[in-house]
């Protein structure tokens, strides 16, 4: 099975995103998956939430499967390898919950797994290109006197979100929002829980904690390096 995972930041995110690019090529080594970080830009307009879908696509064609990373996000180094969820849930889109969301669908886009197939690409292509579809789900309402986001969410979150709530091209029957804890969690303060578990989940994702990005992928970073990784 040939993997890649991918990587998106600019500028922006290099604090953070360049300790998390060299935790999750430890992973990678570990298991001889490709690990490719780009800071292209494929649109002029959108933000850099939108670029993973291009991005994605560009690579895809040359893999079985793409597992999509976000910069603040890191493979644990005693996770096993990440074919063993794939097997586990046997779908061509994988998505972790998000445990912030009280309406489903609970998708947090920051950590994905795409099969290479026909089905997976003309949805990629849809959620990259098609302006209707964002203008549909993304985007602010007045809810009882407020300015809201249309689903809890302005970026491409929210058209991935709309795009399973209304289950375009039959998306649901493909995909698999795997139970939070599984595949990623957020928080520090969940490792009483964590502890309890069998397994740990695969994937640190620091979403939202803005202030603590640099801090806990750092220092994870200096754990591998005392363990003897060269990074």
């Amino acid at each position: 099975m040939k993997i890649a995972v991918l990587m998106w930041y600019d500028g922006g995110f290099e604090s953070y995103g360049d300790n998390c690019y060299k935790i999750n090529k430890v992973y990678c080594d570990k298991y001889g998956y490709d690990l490719i970080k780009s800071s292209e830009k494929f649109y002029k307009t959108r933000s850099g939430h939108w670029e993973r879908y291009p991005f994605i696509l560009k690579h895809i064609k040359h893999y079985d499967y793409i597992v999509w990373v976000d910069a603040d996000a890191f493979f644990y180094n005693t996770s096993p390898p990440i074919t063993n969820l794939i097997k586990k849930h046997k779908k061509e889109i994988i998505f972790g919950e998000d445990d912030c969301v009280i309406n489903p669908p609970a998708i947090n886009t920051g950590v994905a797994i795409f099969k290479n197939t026909e089905r997976v690409v003309k949805i990629l292509k849809k959620w990259a290109y098609s302006n209707e579809l964002k203008d549909k789900y993304c985007g602010f309402v007045i809810t009882d006197g407020y300015l809201c986001p249309k689903l809890n969410w302005i970026e491409d979150q929210a058209l991935v979100r709309g795009f399973y709530q209304d289950d375009v091209d039959n998306v649901n029957s493909i995909s698999e929002i795997v139970p939070y804890l599984e595949l990623q969690h957020y928080n520090t303060e969940e490792r009483d829980i964590l502890c309890k578990l069998k397994s740990l989940p695969y994937i640190f994702h620091l979403a939202g904690r803005h202030e603590m990005r640099y801090t806990e992928s750092k220092t994870y970073l200096n754990l591998l390096r005392k363990l003897g990784h060269n990074i």
